[in-house]
């Protein structure tokens, strides 16, 4: 989506992350999750990374390599989403949108997830966005990875571990 707002409005694709991440922050807060300071800092920090250091990243050559990498990086970007979320300095707005709407449908994160990435898909498409095979096989990882790292690293309040002084 991103891509097709970056298009659209004719921004970069940092500033359009960090369009996009603000306005999910937004959506956040109306389904009554609320953004914690790494949930506002984090498209920020991401779009001036994307930014400075995108059109300097090599791109890798081979279908078979690119897939590769899209999939093993779908992984670890849900990785991160997990240890951001646990945490607790706020999830990335992506994230806490998928929470909010989980625990409001009593649907898991993965199907929470694949419905917004569609929808995403959709929409970026419509602003002028393309989509390729990483797009689709991102929209439909990032969710069930999501869902397998937060039930690995997210443990309930009482288990958590309190360092003495």
């Amino acid at each position: 989506m991103q891509q097709g707002v970056s298009r659209h409005l004719d921004i970069t694709l940092g500033h359009a992350v960090m369009v996009v991440g603000a306005t999910l922050c937004v959506i956040a807060a109306l389904l009554r999750m609320w953004p914690g300071p790494g949930t506002v800092a984090l498209p920020f920090i991401m779009g001036l990374y994307l930014d400075a250091f995108l059109p300097h990243t090599p791109v890798p050559h081979g279908l078979v390599v690119q897939l590769v990498v899209v999939a093993v990086a779908t992984w670890f970007m849900a990785l991160g989403g997990a240890l951001v979320i646990r945490a607790r300095v706020g999830a990335a707005a992506p994230d806490l949108c998928m929470l909010a709407l989980s625990k409001r449908t009593g649907r898991s994160n993965r199907t929470v997830r694949l419905a917004m990435e569609a929808s995403w898909m959709v929409m970026g498409f419509l602003l002028g966005g393309t989509i390729g095979i990483g797009t689709v096989i991102t929209g439909l990882l990032i969710g069930p990875a999501l869902h397998f790292w937060i039930a690995r690293v997210d443990k309930p309040h009482d288990e958590e571990v309190h360092v003495l002084v």
